[in-house]
């Protein structure tokens, strides 16, 4: 498997990651992404469609080759180690993702959301309120 479709009308999906896919394609009706449901994914992008709410922790972890990943208006909560890479040390970094954007309808981000992406450009969309932000949310190592 190396193509992953998700159907239309499905809401929340969790335990699909395998090695071998790079590509994933999730539907419009998509609320929730389970925990570690994409982990050791190919995947080089992902784009989570308009709609999503929560992306669980390790959703996306140890997706080393990630280089972008697009967040939804919808988006309010990211897990811990939601995209953490696997560690290397910081001069090794596999790290291929260079920014991030977080739209401001974000209330909750838990910790090490982003670890071990070094050299990654968190950007915080205006007007965003981090109190619910876990401490360490921002902790990339």
């Amino acid at each position: 498997i190396t193509e992953l479709y998700i159907s239309e009308g499905i809401t929340h999906v969790e335990d699909l990651g395998h090695p071998s896919v790079t590509s994933i394609t999730l539907p419009s009706t998509l609320k929730s992404i389970g925990d570690s449901c994409f982990s050791s994914t190919a995947i080089t992008e992902i784009v989570i469609p308009e709609g999503v709410e929560t992306i669980a922790d390790c959703a996306f972890i140890w997706c080393d080759q990630l280089t972008s990943i697009t967040f939804p208006s919808t988006l309010k909560s990211i897990g811990m180690a939601a995209f953490e890479a696997k560690e290397v040390p910081e001069w090794e970094s596999g790290n291929k993702v260079k920014e991030v954007f977080i739209p401001k309808s974000v209330t909750f981000i838990d910790y090490g959301a982003f670890y071990y992406r070094y050299g990654i450009d968190i950007i915080l969309e205006d007007g965003i309120n981090t109190k619910g932000f876990e401490e360490g949310w921002d902790d990339i190592y």
